[in-house]
């Protein structure tokens, strides 16, 4: 487990030792996983079943494993499965999309 307010925190999230930097510039292409928001880790980013969210930010691949990998645009990386729960539930006031969206 980890602290919300370390997740939720762009400065303090960088430090955490699962961290990965995404490579900006390059599209998303499911044979590719790994280009576009670093690299996954299955055991904190894999998803058992494909979730939803109406976030237009939010991206569903699929990967080799046999899970699912949840993404986010503005953040660009993956998200972990607790962020996937908040970002299909919440994402209405996702404060990183309402800034992207000004």
């Amino acid at each position: 487990m980890t602290l919300t307010s370390r997740c939720l925190s762009p400065s303090e999230f960088i430090s955490c030792k699962f961290f990965r930097e995404s490579q900006a510039g390059v599209g998303v292409i499911h044979e590719q996983i790994g280009r576009e928001y670093g690299r996954p880790i299955v055991m904190i980013h894999g998803l058992r079943k494909p979730e939803r969210s109406e976030c237009k930010f939010f991206k569903l691949i699929s990967h080799e494993s046999g899970n699912y990998l949840a993404a986010c645009d503005v953040l660009r990386r993956y998200l972990n499965m607790y962020e996937v729960r908040l970002c299909s539930q919440l994402w209405v006031d996702c404060s990183y999309r309402k800034q992207v969206e000004r």
